[in-house]
Order: structure tokens, then C-alpha cells, then sequence
């Protein structure tokens, strides 16, 4: 189980490269703090999930962020949301993502930390729905998304 999530995981940091372009690009801590809640969503951070946090604090960081310190940051998003709790953090994040764009982006990264595990649980549908509404991105067009981050994550077999 832990090597298939591993192997997830590498999937995600490649398909990430390719919705984010380059780091930096635009409101870095708002997709972190997007994948964040969606890690976060069923109530537990686990090892896989702290660890793609870490790998997608590193890219979008370019890299330039020393480990202690993002240790640091994933500890200071658990403080935020235990503060101000769910609605006022994902308010907070759409407001800091004004572009659809990377709206979008942030949303697919969200499924791609979602999709990590291999499977999408109860706590994490439901956050999805709050962030498409949050992020203005309409229902057909949030599912449309999750579907091709998980096919884009795991591509269908050919029988």
C-alpha cells in the first residue's frame, strides 16, 4: 500500500508541474493552504498527505524553503484552521485566488491531494463542493476537473 501511494505521489508532483507552470506564478500560499484543507478534509494529516504537502510546499517554494520551516508552515495552516475554522479558511483562500485561472489550478491540485490515497472519502466530496462553490467554478465544470486529474493520475487501463 505505502510503495502504490508512493508512486502516487510521484504522479502528482509530475501532473503538478504541468497545471501550476512555473512556481511562483501566482498565490502561492493560497494553493498551499487549498491543498492543505483538502489533506486536512478527513480530520487526519497522514504521512502520505504531510509528505505531499512538504513536496508541493517544495515546488511551489522553488525549492528554497528548508525543511524545519515547512514543518512550520503545515503546523501554522493546522493553527489557522483550528482558529477560524473551515468557511472562514476556504473564504480566505478563494479571496486570494482572484483569477479563475488559478482558481482552477488550485482546485486540481486539491483533487490531486485528494486522489493521493486512491480513494476520495466522504469528508473530502463534501469539501469539494464548498471549493467549486467558493472558487465560482460551476458543478459540470468542477466534475469535469475531477475526473481528469484522477484519470491524469491513474490513466485507465486498456483492456
Amino acid at each position: 500500500m505505502e510503495s502504490e501511494a508512493n508512486e502516487n505521489l510521484e504522479r502528482l508532483k509530475e501532473s503538478a508541474s504541468s497545471w501550476l507552470g512555473e512556481p511562483a506564478a501566482v498565490g502561492n500560499g493560497a494553493l498551499i493552504e487549498t491543498a492543505f484543507l483538502m489533506a486536512a478534509a478527513d480530520g487526519e494529516l497522514s504521512d502520505i498527505e504531510r509528505e505531499q504537502l512538504i513536496a508541493t510546499i517544495e515546488y511551489i517554494s522553488n525549492r528554497q524553503t528548508p525543511r524545519e520551516q515547512l514543518d512550520e508552515t503545515i503546523d501554522q495552516l493546522i493553527a489557522a484552521l483550528e482558529a477560524d475554522g473551515w468557511e472562514e479558511r476556504i473564504r480566505a483562500v478563494a479571496s486570494s485566488l482572484e483569477d479563475p485561472i488559478a482558481r482552477r489550478n488550485a482546485y486540481r491540485l486539491a483533487a490531486g491531494i485528494s486522489f493521493i490515497d486512491g480513494e476520495v472519502q466522504e469528508e473530502e466530496a463534501r469539501l469539494f463542493s464548498l471549493l467549486a462553490a467558493a472558487f465560482e467554478i460551476p458543478s459540470e465544470e468542477a466534475e469535469r476537473i475531477l475526473v481528469e486529474v484522477r484519470d491524469e493520475l491513474f490513466p485507465p487501463v486498456a483492456e
